[in-house]
């Protein structure tokens, strides 16, 4: 490039490179890059799929910083400092709240499931058909209320926990109540008579599971007649996410 062009090029109120390559709106004082209406003060936008939007590398090794957002020196609560969305901007995936640094991911696969009848039954898988009071929730509805299970929608790491109220009539009798994945059992809790007729024992299991997509967890309950499990909503529930 000659010093003629630099000059003139320096000098210029608008610039437009292969129509919407780059593009400066000198009126909006906005800059676009693979659009020719940039809507922002910096609007970056890929036409064809198979690629990503943009690259970020820091190339040393010794110090390899990456992106550095920063907040205003006296924001207001409660903003989004950095925020992910569905194209119309109407549903978010991902934010960070400015001031706090809250950091929410609205759409992440979570449920909470209970019973919904004070009956005590031996059946099994557990049902737990209730989705809805007592925080209850499905969030993207991969809890399936009619059998019990929970189909893993992405792979990761899940948290699952189970939360059963047993009654046990028989001073031999016993139950186990399983966390299975994909039918095979991967915790259990064992419950026993303290001696007392009927006795009333509650009992609990946590995991944090690594999963495959379209990994299926639910719960079983053995032991028969004599060791039950109350399907009240307190008393009965699953639950478990998505954590990363």
């Amino acid at each position: 490039m000659s010093l003629t062009r630099v000059k003139d090029l320096s000098a210029a109120t608008k610039l437009t490179v292969d129509t919407n390559t780059l593009k400066v709106d000198e009126i909006n004082n906005h800059v676009g890059i693979g659009t020719s209406t940039p809507a922002k003060p910096l609007s970056v936008n890929l036409a064809g799929g198979g690629d990503f939007i943009a690259e970020f590398q820091n190339t040393t090794d010794a110090t390899p910083y990456g992106i550095h957002v920063k907040d205003a020196a006296s924001p207001a609560a409660g903003y989004p400092l950095l925020q992910v969305t569905n194209s119309a901007g109407s549903v978010t995936y991902f934010r960070v709240d400015s001031e706090t640094g809250r950091v929410t991911k609205p759409q992440q696969p979570s449920f909470k499931a209970m019973g919904n009848g004070a009956a005590y039954i031996d059946t099994t898988p557990v049902a737990f058909p209730t989705v809805s009071g007592y925080g209850c929730h499905n969030y993207g509805n991969h809890f399936n209320t009619s059998n019990g299970k929970f189909t893993c929608p992405t792979a990761g790491r899940y948290f699952f926990h189970l939360h059963m109220w047993s009654r046990i009539q028989s001073s031999t009798a016993a139950c186990y109540p399983q966390l299975r994945l994909n039918q095979n059992s991967v915790a259990y809790s064992y419950v026993k008579s303290t001696g007392s007729m009927p006795d009333y024992i509650p009992c609990s299991i946590t995991q944090i599971l690594t999963c495959a997509a379209n990994d299926v967890v639910d719960i079983t309950f053995v032991g028969g007649s004599n060791s039950q499990y109350y399907n009240g909503p307190t008393e009965l529930n699953f639950q478990g996410h998505l954590l990363g």
